[in-house]
């Protein structure tokens, strides 16, 4: 692919990958923005080196996806924090970095609550509607763990929304 054609496929897909990083940085719009631009410039920057053997759109859902985990280790490593239960602190800070219109949603309340993961498969599946094959492209774990994710993240969904 060159770079013409590229940019000329970009357009439609920017929209979607800012709401899923959106969706990932617990509302940060000024971090989900970042990456996407980290992860398009990547993309564009690469490619050249696109084989096709997945959709574009997978191919940058995937470079955005590492390019949120890479933020995550960094804020991590930056602070030398050791966490003995992640989870809990994660939601912690969720709830910090979170602006106001978007912390009292309660679905993303409850999709925020979820293990990194469970959280980036369910906002990839039910938000962005992909399928569990380019899911399983974009976040490499397998499509069976994708479907044991997603019944144990709905499970802990419908409990989370029925205690609010």
């Amino acid at each position: 692919m060159d770079k013409q054609q590229f940019i000329s496929a970009i357009g439609g897909m920017q929209e979607s990958l800012r709401r899923f990083l959106l969706v990932l940085t617990h509302g940060d719009e000024e971090l989900a923005n970042d990456l996407a631009q980290e992860a398009i410039l990547k993309a564009y920057l690469h490619c050249a080196t696109f084989e096709g053997r997945s959709a574009l759109q997978t191919w940058i859902f995937r470079i955005a996806y590492n390019e949120y985990l890479n933020e995550q280790n960094k804020y991590w490593n930056t602070h030398r924090v050791v966490v003995e239960n992640y989870e809990s602190v994660d939601t912690e800070l969720a709830s910090e970095q979170t602006d106001g219109a978007f912390r009292y949603e309660p679905l993303y309340q409850a999709i925020d609550k979820l293990p990194k993961q469970e959280k980036a498969v369910v906002i990839l599946y039910y938000l962005e509607e992909k399928s569990i094959r380019e899911i399983s492209k974009i976040t490499e774990i397998t499509e069976g763990n994708i479907a044991v994710m997603l019944f144990r993240a709905r499970k802990k969904l419908k409990a989370i929304l029925s205690k609010e």
